[in-house]
């Protein structure tokens, strides 16, 4: 059964998704990396694991949301554009594409001036006729969110 797993140790992150020999293997390259000699006990890999997808699959909007936990409107619309674009293959949407997710994932409905704010951030592209897309800094803004344990 794959599974997935995001680990960060400081500034350095890394994302891994297979079976658990492929993970350990990578985790003890990772740690190699980041200038650490051993990898944590197995007992205390659940204390560290930043986020991990339930059974191999992809996590859910409100486990993402609840995962990246966003601090208002703004931040609340480019959490679920990089869902969009990560989990849906999505990186082009619109207002109702954001609007199933928050009924999805069971949060208020977001206003539209929120997405004006993005765009006035830099965080999300206007792509013309009520489409969005998500910028670089957008994604960067989502990465650099403290992730919470699934």
């Amino acid at each position: 059964m794959a599974k997935r797993v995001y680990w960060k140790v400081g500034d350095q992150e890394v994302e891994v998704e297979g079976d658990a020999a492929f993970i350990q293997k990578q985790l003890k390259i990772f740690f190699e990396r980041v200038g650490r000699t051993s990898q944590p006990a197995s007992k205390d890999l659940p204390s560290k694991i930043v986020a991990v997808a339930k059974s191999g699959r992809a996590p859910s909007p409100a486990e993402y949301f609840r995962q990246k936990s966003p601090n208002g409107g703004t931040e609340t619309v480019i959490v679920l554009a990089k869902y969009l674009d990560e989990f849906r293959s999505k990186s082009e949407f619109t207002r109702k594409d954001i609007g199933a997710l928050t009924r999805e994932a069971k949060i208020p409905h977001i206003h539209g001036q929120y997405y004006l704010n993005a765009i006035k951030q830099g965080l999300l592209r206007s792509l013309g006729r009520g489409t969005y897309g998500l910028s670089i800094s957008g994604e960067d803004t989502v990465a650099a969110m403290p992730s919470k344990k699934a």
